[in-house]
């Protein structure tokens, strides 16, 4: 590439016509920035995960459109795919998974030994004390406050809320804006409680309470994969950006 410009400088010094000579650095110019631009689109593609408009992807996708980031936190690590894809796909960004289950923080110890830049931490989802406040650029849940109670998933909003930078992400159940965040829920037939709230008007609350300013938006998942019948008709992806 050296010996290339120096051919062109040599070029533009020489009895070669002036237009003649800036005209093919301009043409070498274009070549290098439509191969630069050819390589960052064939890296946005690379970043596309697999399962087109499901769950994992795209909590996937919105994660990935807002790098560039350095570091990340999964709460609850609920679901391995979403964790694994973005790990994966991002071996320069620091991970961070924090779990309150014994047999997951086992499994993911086991899984993630040999990649450096995945940590994980054994805490309570509602008290994050080895994150440092505005720690991590993205906080992420991946079907997880569903099954914690109000009072709970107030506490984890509130961790949330102070270890993120700048956005957050709730792969939650969403109620339409007509139903009542305190109270609508539902019970799974043989299982646990799977609430159903309105997160956009319930972390808009929280962070009014600790004085933060935030935008909140969400967006129900087109083609859900997942089978449980509120996951058809509530599963939706709640996007918090702090202002």
């Amino acid at each position: 590439m050296f010996l290339f410009f120096e051919k062109i400088l040599n070029l533009q010094n020489s009895k070669c016509p002036k237009f003649l000579a800036l005209a093919v650095i301009q043409i070498t110019w274009g070549v290098i920035l439509t191969a630069k631009r050819l390589q960052n689109s064939w890296a946005a593609k690379k970043l596309q995960p697999p399962f087109h408009n499901s769950e994992i992807a795209t909590l996937c996708q919105a994660i990935t459109s807002n790098y560039p980031f350095v570091k990340v936190l999964e709460l609850g690590v609920n679901l391995y795919p979403t964790f694994d894809t973005l790990s994966s796909l991002l071996p320069q960004v620091k991970f961070v998974a924090v779990t309150n289950q014994l047999e997951k923080l086992v499994i993911f110890q086991s899984l993630y030994q040999t990649r450096t830049n995945v940590t994980v931490l054994s805490l309570e989802l509602n008290q994050l004390t080895e994150c440092q406040d505005l720690d991590f650029d993205i906080v992420y849940t991946s079907n997880v406050l569903s099954y914690c109670n109000k009072q709970l998933t107030v506490e984890i909003i509130r961790e949330l809320l102070r270890v993120s930078r700048r956005k957050i992400f709730l792969l939650e159940l969403q109620t339409p804006n007509q139903y009542n965040a305190e109270t609508n829920f539902y019970d799974v037939e043989g299982s646990a409680a799977l609430f159903v709230r309105d997160y956009v008007q319930l972390t808009k609350n929280v962070a009014t309470l600790m004085n933060i300013q935030i935008d909140v938006t969400y967006s129900k998942i087109k083609h859900p994969l997942w089978t449980n019948k509120y996951w058809k008709n509530y599963g939706s992806l709640i996007e918090i950006e702090k202002k």
